[in-house]
């Protein structure tokens, strides 16, 4: 302990740092220990569950070949194999239970338990079911024994469900086991040697720095401190038209004109008549006062009176000028269709032409004193009167205003008011006229027109128009937006174009009418329901407060959907891809909210239709891609962009190549090789796959023509066909065209249609494939085994080929993986199809398929895609 005390300061921080680290060490070497030994345990537990789900799996396919065996049985009505079945269904059961018992010794907890009851209890009625059928084959009463093997057929399909529901849960509890503690276990590693290291680092880091620069340097970090202390520190009435009411305009102006003329003129008369009576009535003083001089003055008595009746003439053709002046301005009054009215400012009297009264209705005796001004509606009246102000604080002469008035019967009649006023010398208004015209129809015809132009004419929806208009309500929260997020949805009905084509565009009016009705029931008051175009609706929901709220209205919106429509009594299944743009998080402008939301829909077409997809910044870089693409295939066929390749299939029994299919190709000078996965869908969505379908189906003939003339006539060719052909009403005919121009044999061609086409479509397309295959034309089912469809529904396809996908292929030489390729070959033969494997490219799956007989072989081992005339070199080889 003495030893201890004697240190030095520096000595003993070092000391108790060292030993620190020497501790972490010790227990980061425990930790990796005990992870290690968990690791070797979910190795163990991995292993389980993968022999769990090997018993599962072969479960599964001795069901299968129980089926098969029984369907083969009933089809062929042989009773002499029925020991044979029963000996064979005996020994799979025995295989089954023993199998089952196995697993059931590894039931890991109580979920597992279930799910092994469950497989357990429907697979003893599977079997229930199968006794029956047995006893009714041994009795030879088929027709029970199918109407139970249908039965049987569903509850098989329910046990292969369940198989692979079990598989799916052992696969993920043993990846969820091994994924997390092999993680845990390279987490504790990694930060057990990190902490240890940093712990060793920082030990003798703090040691060091404790013992030289606390003990050592107090006086440096004193002056540093400081340091830092320191360092811190007169107009006419304007009118352009040039009809009745514009020269009436004009007429007024001149009239205008002549009366101040005639005014001026009276004037100056009236002021000579008055200096002409005043004259007369001193003459008629002096003529009193020298009446008894009278003859002496007679002379000049005459001349006096000659003069009077000079005068008088003047003042009696004046009297006639104004007689006609006011018979003018009637005549104009009553001729025009706009009321007439005179405001004398200074003795406040109001005149106005009886077109007025007309309009309005008043009596002209009951409202001669009346202020036309208090007629006028409350919400025009201070519009009206600002503009009489500014109108005579600016001395403006003439000033136009449209107001509501109000009518005898209290109805209020929309006017336009043109005035003009008069000044006196010192500026003030003394005088104001102008004319009244009733411009209610204009009105109504404007609203109308303004109601046309903002709504849909088909669906009497708001329309893009409005939706622009209105934008500021929605989208201009004037910077408060965490509180006044909105939503827009855009909404675009799923084949919508397969519906006019094939049912007319009359059937595809009433369905767009009937979804905006859908739609508008189950969007709140609020909220803005619009019809862009086509087959494009945009909700836009006001004031929403979270995703989730939503989420809950799009989940509603496509339930609403599920309910079929009927049109004309016509019932349709309708759906609808949705995107989604948040303001302002996505955007704070109409236009980039629609474009964004307009990529979140064609996400959700891109994923199978039929649900909402949220935009997100990541998509931008996706559309880009599409629109160059877009851009780019609109004249790639007229500019010979497009080529077809050819991949050879192999005769299995002779090693020989039997056909091609042809692939197509696209080489863009702009985008260089573009392959088919990234233009088809494109091309199906706006039909120009019509057109390239034709070209391909026509170059292929004419290739697989040259390869017949070069003396390979028994080869074919198999060419792939998109549903959107198929849906054109003149397919068939455009098949048979292109046969008679090329002059081919039908029975050396090929279509290759996927599954999913015939399960969607069947009713459309079966006819025609009907009518191909009565000509000769082979149908090849591709992609086989991707979907699911029962052996009963896959008998009534009019299909001559089966192509079994790569995916299936891929797994074969896989010893720890079970493969149904062989099941998939015995169904195709029994039922008198040809069986393809597509995606070959190794010798153990080559060696695997022809053990199993399969028909031809389709894959890179034997060759890729070539151009044509590599393809016509391989044959010749």
């Amino acid at each position: 302990m003495n030893f201890i005390y004697r240190l030095r300061m520096r000595s003993k921080l070092i000391i108790a740092f060292t030993a620190i680290s020497l501790f972490s060490g010790v227990m980061g070497l425990v930790a990796l220990k005990n992870i290690r030994d968990l690791n070797n345990n979910s190795v163990i537990m991995h292993d389980r569950n993968s022999r769990v789900i090997k018993d599962i799996t072969l479960v599964k396919s001795n069901l299968v070949q129980i089926n098969l065996d029984i369907y083969m049985v009933l089809d062929e009505k042989n009773s002499n194999k029925v020991k044979t079945l029963v000996d064979e269904i005996n020994r799979l059961k025995n295989q089954d239970d023993n199998l089952l018992a196995d697993y059931e010794k590894h039931i890991v907890d109580s979920d597992d338990r279930k799910l092994f009851g469950d497989l357990k209890n429907i697979l003893s009625v599977y079997r229930q079911y199968r006794e029956r059928l047995l006893e009714y084959i041994d009795e030879g009463n088929y027709d029970k024994a199918w109407i139970v093997y249908n039965d049987l057929e569903i509850v098989s399909e329910n046990i292969v469900k369940n198989t692979e529901n079990y598989i799916e849960y052992n696969s993920r509890v043993a990846e969820k086991y091994d994924n997390s503690n092999k993680q845990l276990y390279h987490d504790t590693i990694i930060s057990t040697i990190t902490i240890g290291v940093l712990g060793f680092i920082v030990s003798i880091f703090v040691g060091h720095f404790i013992a030289y620069r606390i003990s050592g340097k107090i006086k440096t970090i004193l002056d540093f401190a400081k340091s830092l202390t320191e360092g811190n520190l007169e107009h006419k009435i304007t009118m352009k038209s040039r009809d009745e009411i514009g020269q009436l305009a004009i007429a007024l102006n001149k009239a205008a004109d002549k009366r101040r003329e005639y005014e001026e003129n009276l004037m100056s008369s009236y002021e000579e008549l008055e200096a002409s009576y005043e004259e007369v009535r001193a003459l008629e003083q002096e003529l009193r006062e020298k009446y008894n001089d009278l003859e002496a003055s007679f002379e000049e008595i005459t001349a006096l009176e000659q003069e009077l009746r000079e005068k008088y003439t003047e003042i009696s053709i004046n009297e006639e000028l104004l007689r006609n002046n006011e018979e003018w301005y009637k005549l104009i009054t009553e001729a025009s269709y706009d009321a007439l009215w005179d405001w004398n400012i200074k003795e406040g009297k109001m005149f106005f032409s009886d077109q007025w009264y007309n309009i309005l209705g008043y009596d002209r005796e009951e409202t001669k004193d009346i202020d036309w001004t208090k007629l006028v509606n409350e919400e025009d009246y201070e519009r009206l009167q600002n503009v009489i102000k500014e109108n005579w604080e600016n001395k403006s002469s003439v000033f136009t205003i449209e107001y509501r008035i109000k009518d005898v019967n209290g109805i209020y009649t929309w006017m336009q008011t043109i005035g003009k006023t008069l000044f006196d010398s010192e500026g003030k208004p003394y005088r104001l006229a102008g004319s009244h015209k009733n411009i209610t129809d204009i009105k109504e015809y404007q609203h109308r027109l303004e109601y046309i132009a903002y709504h849909d004419y088909l669906t009497d929806l708001p329309n893009r128009q409005y939706m622009h208009k209105v934008a500021e309500q929605y989208f201009d929260k004037k910077g408060v937006y965490e509180h006044n997020k909105t939503a827009l949805i855009f909404i675009d009905i799923d084949n919508f174009k397969y519906i006019n084509d094939t049912l007319g565009h009359n059937f595809g009016d009433f369905l767009i009418c009937a979804i905006a009705d859908r739609l508008n029931r189950i969007k709140r008051e609020d909220d803005l329901l619009v019809r862009l175009g086509g087959d494009e609706f945009v909700i836009v929901l006001n004031s929403i407060e979270d995703r989730a709220q939503v989420e809950n209205f799009c989940t509603a919106m496509l339930e609403c959907f599920e309910t079929s429509f009927n049109v004309d009594s016509n019932y349709l299944q309708v759906t609808s891809s949705i995107g989604i743009a948040i303001y302002p998080e996505d955007g704070k402008v109409l236009d980039d909210l629609l474009t964004k939301a307009d990529i979140a829909m064609y996400r959700s077409k891109s994923l199978g239709k039929n649900n909402y997809t949220f935009f997100h910044s990541g998509m931008n870089d996706k559309v880009i891609e599409r629109m160059e693409i877009e851009k780019y295939l609109r004249n790639a066929l007229d500019k010979n962009e497009f080529i077809l390749y050819y991949q050879p299939q192999v005769d299995a029994n002779s090693g020989m190549i039997c056909s091609f299919e042809a692939l197509i190709r696209w080489n863009s000078p702009e985008l260089g090789f573009v392959p088919p996965d990234r233009f088809i869908t494109l091309a199906e969505e706006n039909h120009r796959i019509i057109d390239i379908g034709n070209w391909v189906l026509r170059s292929a003939c004419e290739f697989i023509k040259e390869v017949h003339i070069n003396g390979h006539d028994k080869c074919y060719i198999s060419i792939n066909v998109s549903v959107i052909q198929l849906m054109q009403s003149d397919f068939v005919d455009n098949v048979l065209k292109i046969i008679n121009d090329i002059t081919i044999d039908p029975n050396c061609i090929e279509l290759e249609i996927t599954e999913s086409i015939f399960i969607e479509t069947y009713d459309n397309i079966s006819e025609k494939l009907n009518r191909l295959r009565e000509i000769g034309i082979k149908i090849a089912l591709d992609d086989f085994g991707k979907g699911y469809s029962s052996l009963s529904y896959l008998k009534q396809l009019p299909i001559s080929t089966l192509k079994i996908d790569k995916t299936f292929i891929d797994d074969v030489a896989e010893e720890h993986k079970i493969s149904l390729v062989e099941n998939i070959i015995d169904i195709g033969h029994k039922m008198n199809l040809k069986v393809v494997a597509e995606g070959v490219e190794t010798e153990e799956q080559l060696n695997y398929l022809n053990k199993h007989s399969c028909d031809r072989i389709q894959g890179y081992y034997f060759s890729r895609p070539v151009p044509q005339s590599e393809a016509i070199s391989l044959l010749n080889r």
